[in-house]
């Protein structure tokens, strides 16, 4: 998520740089960045995460 709002913002600063096409080029990626931010699935994101550590720890346990 992080990286996505990142992105997000180095995109909408474009908007200062006065070439009208690249700052068309940046809004419409910005605008997909925001569309794919609120689609991410949150919870089942931080699920898939803690399930990920327990599997490392589980693994690691084991060797």
């Amino acid at each position: 998520m992080d990286i996505i709002q990142v992105c997000m913002t180095a995109l909408y600063a474009m908007e200062e740089s006065g070439n009208d096409r690249k700052m068309a080029s940046a809004l419409t990626i910005a605008d997909v960045l925001k569309i794919a931010l609120e689609l991410m699935p949150m919870e089942e994101f931080q699920v898939l995460g803690s399930c990920y550590k327990l599997h490392l720890k589980l693994r690691e346990k084991d060797n």
